[in-house]
């Protein structure tokens, strides 16, 4: 399953992601950019971060290795948006990679998995915060708050 969440209006923004797991077979990703919406809209058209996880290991866009997950055991990745093109991001509170190249605005999330959970909250400028409703997966059940995007 696919969700997508706008984001749009924050600039030198912190994006923190709280996931969790049910099984790490299938894997997940979440992304940021641009996307289409509306009738026959294809998702993300541009990326401008991107971080996965398969069989219990999370990876960058480059398919840089930085840590690890377990199934059923929320954790912690965080997202921040510089001034410019520029991007950093923590896993469970410690830096992973800073100043990297953001190819994209970020306006929308992508999460994709069956099986997971994910809560996003945003901290932008000047001193916004909001967090947001994400689409939740637990096994056959679907539970949603907030507006929904785009469901392919």
């Amino acid at each position: 399953m696919i969700a997508y969440k706008q984001v749009t209006g924050y600039t030198q923004s912190k994006i923190d992601l709280t996931i969790s797991v049910g099984d790490t077979d299938a894997g997940f990703t979440v992304c940021g950019g641009l996307a289409e919406t509306g009738v026959g809209s294809t998702g993300l058209i541009t990326t401008g971060f991107c971080i996965s996880g398969s069989d219990g290991y999370l990876f960058d866009a480059s398919g840089n290795f930085f840590g690890g997950y377990q199934p059923n055991s929320p954790f912690n990745l965080q997202i921040h948006l510089k001034t410019g093109d520029k991007w950093s991001y923590f896993h469970n509170g410690k830096i992973i990679a800073n100043d990297l190249y953001l190819d994209e605005n970020v306006e929308y999330l992508k999460f994709e998995k069956e099986n997971a959970s994910l809560s996003a909250t945003i901290f932008g400028q000047p001193d916004q915060r909001f967090t947001l409703g994400f689409l939740t997966f637990s096994g056959d059940a679907l539970l949603y708050t907030g507006e929904l995007i785009a469901y392919p």
